[in-house]
């Protein structure tokens, strides 16, 4: 406690991650499941147990996916994970030929694997324009 100008000021203590009084902490805007940022996490893609092949409900993941990457630009990362590097890597493969299939150049896409408990991938994307909004 220190006394300034005839006033107590009270120190606070702030720990990381917390919001500020008054201040709410928004979610992103999503669509189908899939965040609508410019950078970060965009979604995950959930695989059947034991399969390489893309689960029920994820087509619909990958077009948004790929409609967000067209309007903003930017590089997406796949990182699929599974019991071992080759599952993994089939796993992050899979989500990126449906992305190239959708028009998403090579280019604009990493893939790798990681080794994990997880059945599944997650896309991440960075270095994203803000869209222009037509005229």
């Amino acid at each position: 406690e220190r006394k300034t100008a005839g006033n107590t000021v009270q120190p606070q203590v702030i720990t990381p991650g917390s919001a500020v009084a008054g201040q709410v902490r928004r979610e992103p805007p999503k669509v189908d499941g899939v965040n609508i940022v410019r950078s970060g996490v965009v979604t995950s893609v959930d695989f059947p147990k034991d399969s390489n092949a893309l689960g029920a409900g994820s087509g619909r993941k990958i077009v948004r996916v790929a409609q967000l990457q067209g309007a903003t630009k930017g590089t997406l990362t796949v990182i699929g994970y599974g019991p071992t590097n080759a599952a993994a890597l089939a796993r992050a493969r899979a989500v990126a030929n449906g992305l190239i299939n959708l028009g998403v150049s090579g280019a604009k896409l990493k893939i790798t694997g990681r080794v994990g408990r997880h059945d599944r991938a997650v896309i991440y994307i960075s270095g994203g324009q803000v869209p222009k909004r037509p005229q």
